[in-house]
């Protein structure tokens, strides 16, 4: 049986957890394969979004947390100084790259896939704030096959969670949101490594399509409960 109850505190003991996964052209380009080696040593850029912020992810959002428009608004307005909204010239520790097209589409943005890829892969964290209507968005997988440390506000809708300090830095006020950027500007580079190597081990143990195949056909019934995100569903 398959259904949509992927954010209900209510599921079927056994019940098989699919995944949140990244965008399907990630897959189709075949970019999740072109994962850069996580190797120690800080990277080119500290933090970086990239995505879209348009009063959809105000109109539609309904779960009692930030939305995304008011973390970037936030980040916009106390961190002037710190960020860069473009990949020319000086590089400042948060590089925003947003769009205010709220189509589907990658078409919208003005990085390719492999280019926002590379632009992660250069990145020791990606602001991961929550989708249009739920709280994944796909930018926070892309980041952790990328290697960059998730800073999101529902790591608690992992299935396992997301730990703060062992695969991502976590937040839920503004106030806590100040300070994981703070934290994660001035870490140091074994604290970034350790970080690291905790969301490449989460990645490959629980959001890895491969992993969750091999987890299927082992455990796949026909009374099997299959719970899926309602935005795969569509």
């Amino acid at each position: 049986m398959i259904n949509a109850g992927f954010y209900s505190s209510r599921k079927k003991p056994g019940s098989l957890i699919m995944p949140y996964y990244a965008h399907p052209e990630f897959y189709r380009k075949r970019l999740h394969l072109q994962a850069p080696v996580v190797r120690p040593g800080l990277r080119p850029r500290r933090i970086c979004f990239c995505g879209s912020v348009s009063k959809e992810y105000t109109r539609c959002f309904r779960f009692p947390m930030l939305n995304r428009n008011e973390i970037l608004e936030y980040i916009s307005a106390h961190f002037a100084d710190d960020i860069s909204y473009s990949l020319e010239g000086p590089k400042k520790a948060i590089t925003l790259l947003i769009t205010n097209d709220s189509r589907d589409t990658v078409e919208k943005h003005s990085l390719s896939p492999a280019h926002f890829f590379h632009v992660l892969g250069e990145s020791d964290f990606v602001i991961a704030p929550p989708g249009v209507s739920i709280p994944h968005s796909h930018n926070i997988i892309e980041g952790m096959i990328a290697g960059a440390i998730p800073i999101t506000n529902y790591g608690r809708f992992f299935y396992p969670p997301l730990q703060n300090g062992i695969d991502c830095l976590t937040f839920k006020s503004c106030e806590d949101l100040d300070q994981a950027l703070r934290q994660a500007m001035t870490m140091s580079a074994q604290q970034i490594d350790s970080l690291r190597r905790g969301v490449w081990d989460y990645y490959q143990r629980h959001l890895n399509p491969a992993t969750f195949g091999l987890t299927f056909r082992q455990r796949w019934k026909p009374s099997t409960h299959l719970i899926m995100n309602q935005d795969v569903m569509r």
